[in-house]
């Protein structure tokens, strides 16, 4: 016997949207039609059979995740739940789908109050490399998250070029390639580096013969 509630909120769902269709394009549904569609909604209100069928997937199989045993669990599931229904040429086709794992979920938060957090994974996510240097490398984070440095002085915005002053030799080669004119002074003389102009480039650093240009 054929479960009424499945079957009726299936045909109510596409009975009413032919339904719609036909209002839309203007002519009037037959008094016929009107009464199909009323049963279907009448039949669908007086039975449990679609949420019987909800409840049995989800007691039955469980979780479903994509490619996992609980998929191929819940193939099997629906295969026979539409046979029992009396449906034909009922069949599960193979196909190839992505597969993933849940792993260890883990999170710190590591400042100002270093405390542990509950994390849910998102089917799909690959977290590994910020969990990697998360727990390999944390005094990375605490210098440039904390100190505001970086301690291989490769981000612009925590680095900062200065000439040193006994070092300097005046002789003008690092003003001559900064292609924001940042830097000044005169010949033999120490120079500086103005730091509301300086982009950071390095072109100074590349071009000081004498180790003056400090960065930090």
């Amino acid at each position: 016997m054929k479960n009424p509630g499945l079957v009726f909120w299936a045909a109510l769902t596409g009975v009413a949207a032919l339904a719609l269709s036909l209002s839309a394009a203007g002519p009037e549904p037959s008094a016929d039609f009107r009464a199909t569609v009323e049963r279907l909604v009448r039949a669908a209100r007086e039975t449990n059979g679609a949420y019987d069928t909800i409840r049995g997937l989800t007691d039955s199989v469980g979780p479903r995740l994509s490619g996992s045993p609980g998929d191929a669990r819940a193939v099997a599931w629906a295969e026979a739940a539409l046979k029992r229904l009396g449906f034909k040429n009922v069949r599960a086709e193979i196909v190839t789908v992505p597969h993933w794992e849940r792993g260890e979920e883990s999170g710190e938060i590591v400042s100002p109050a270093p405390f542990r957090l509950s994390l849910c994974a998102l089917g799909g996510s690959a977290p590994n490399p910020v969990l990697s240097t998360l727990r390999y490398f944390p005094e990375e984070y605490h210098a440039h998250v904390v100190e505001h440095r970086c301690p291989a002085k490769v981000c612009k915005g925590l680095i900062k070029f200065s000439i040193l002053a006994d070092k300097c030799t005046g002789c003008m080669a690092c003003a001559k390639k900064c292609p924001t004119k940042a830097i000044s002074g005169e010949k033999k003389k120490v120079h500086v580096i103005d730091q509301a102009g300086c982009i950071k480039c390095g072109a100074c650093l590349d071009t000081c013969k004498f180790s003056a240009v400090e960065v930090k």
